[in-house]
């Protein structure tokens, strides 16, 4: 099951299958992605981010 499902237009709220473009054909607005959020949920978890590598800007120690 794939887990990006699609683009939705961040202004009009139209959407489009999943193919290069990054504009709203209507509007002109901005497109984002659309995600399978329950099907992520599954996979992606805190312990599985938390044992990760520590070499990446995410990765960083918050300040206290």
């Amino acid at each position: 099951m794939p887990k990006l499902l699609g683009l939705r237009c961040r202004e009009c709220g139209a959407e489009y299958p999943l193919q290069a473009t990054h504009v709203c054909e209507m509007c002109f607005g901005p497109l984002d992605a659309v995600y399978d959020y329950a099907s992520l949920k599954k996979v992606v978890t805190r312990e599985r981010i938390e044992s990760g590598p520590t070499c990446c800007q995410w990765r960083s120690r918050r300040p206290s």
